[in-house]
């Protein structure tokens, strides 16, 4: 989906901008600010049929004029400072990016579709239209996932790096053009979870007994990169199992497995960061890639 998710840094400068207090903040679970985000549309955007197409959150502490600011979906009760909302009009097809915040009672919208960087994957395009758990439910579904629990016990302080909803279109492991909530966890991500949006059925899955490397030995160029990228590897090394292309909420977007490949074509991709991680039999090397048109 990702860099949108980014986009909740403006949402906390818009909040410090707004000369509210930063103590009157409140956390809020994703489904109750959708109706200030899509009355928004309809009131300052002029949206006919306004339906959502994606939520997300993202952990990022964001410091201004003194103040800090916590984004993220706290793991305990499923809620955040800020959510991201993009919402789609049937009627034109037009689409926009709204950031929502909660000063004591109050909720308030900001538009941030026509801000630099805040640009929607193509794959976020599909509306979710069933009838969604929201965020405080989704917790409860995360923490009863055994996977999630080993993980938890390993590494008791983690709380999810990103939190987003919409309906898959590009990972086929799991049910396509379906909605899913998806969180990240640890700094390396080394922790998704894929939640049936509808039944909350969880399934997490993690990388044990690997060690990451940062780029040491396979390289790749150029970066930015907008139509192909060439991939350089070192014929020192063992080959590798499979190479994947990753968006920041654990989507894979692009892999193989032909360890003499040379060149990948990112024209589909949309703009944004992403990872390269290439996995061996006892380790995973991993290198930043931007997509920038």
């Amino acid at each position: 989906m990702k860099k949108y998710i980014t986009l909740i840094a403006t949402v906390f400068l818009f909040i410090i901008n707004s000369n509210a207090d930063a103590q009157l903040l409140a956390k809020y679970t994703a489904k109750e600010g959708l109706a200030t985000a899509v009355n928004f549309t309809k009131s300052d955007l002029n949206f006919q049929t306004p339906v959502l197409v994606a939520v997300a959150t993202m952990k990022q502490e964001v410091e201004s004029s003194g103040i800090n600011v916590k984004p993220g979906m706290s793991i305990t009760n499923g809620k955040s400072e800020a959510w991201v909302y993009v919402i789609l009009d049937e009627e034109t097809e037009e689409t926009a990016v709204v950031g929502v915040i909660k000063i004591f009672v109050a909720f308030q919208a900001l538009d941030l579709s026509n801000q630099s960087g805040f640009e929607v994957p193509g794959f976020v395009s599909v509306p979710i239209t069933d009838n969604w758990i929201d965020s405080e439910e989704l917790v409860d579904d995360i923490s009863g996932n055994n996977t999630y629990q080993n993980y938890i016990n390993a590494n008791p302080t983690a709380e999810p790096q990103t939190s987003a909803l919409s309906v898959n279109t590009t990972n086929s492991m799991y049910m396509m053009n379906y909605p899913y909530w998806i969180n990240t966890f640890g700094e390396n991500e080394d922790l998704v979870c894929y939640t049936d949006a509808l039944t909350g059925e969880t399934d997490c899955q993690t990388i044990s007994n690997v060690k990451y490397v940062e780029s040491i030995s396979n390289s790749f160029a150029p970066n930015p990169a907008n139509n192909y990228i060439n991939i350089k590897l070192d014929n020192g090394t063992s080959k590798f199992n499979n190479m994947r292309i990753v968006d920041i909420f654990g989507n894979i977007v692009h892999q193989s497995s032909n360890p003499s490949i040379t060149q990948i074509d990112v024209t589909n991709l949309a703009n944004g960061a992403y990872t390269i991680m290439y996995e061996y039999k006892n380790k995973i090397e991993t290198e930043k890639l931007l997509i920038q048109k």
